[in-house]
């Protein structure tokens, strides 16, 4: 899950001190970090001065679905008319992500690691 939010400190700090996530990445010129949970799920925390994913609605959760093929599933929403934004991303670790507008207006994103599957 990412959420991008105008007071990114404030919500960091729940995040930490109340829900207990541990931050495992930290661009804080970026105002972006991303935190895990006890069970390994990852959520992405983006402030206003973030350079990633612009066009994320200020305070608007984005989830994303892990999918075992990414290439598959990217091809699956085009075929029913899905609207994609942009192309896949690709990290050298192998991790992929994919964002496309649902038909409610709503951003999500698909998302591949290769360490869950």
């Amino acid at each position: 899950m990412g959420v991008k939010t105008k007071d990114f400190d404030a919500l960091l700090h729940v995040f930490q001190t109340v829900m207990g996530l541990e931050v495992i990445h930290r661009e804080e010129e970026n105002e972006f970090f991303v935190l895990t949970t006890s069970g390994g799920d990852k959520v992405e925390l983006f402030g206003p001065r973030s350079k990633y994913n612009t066009h994320l609605a200020m305070a608007r959760p984005v989830v994303g679905f892990s999918v075992d093929d990414i290439n598959k599933a990217r091809k699956e929403l085009q075929s029913v008319g899905i609207d994609l934004i942009g192309d896949i991303n690709r990290r050298s670790e192998g991790y992929a992500w994919q964002h496309f507008r649902g038909p409610d207006g709503n951003i999500h994103e698909l998302t591949y690691g290769p360490a869950k599957v």
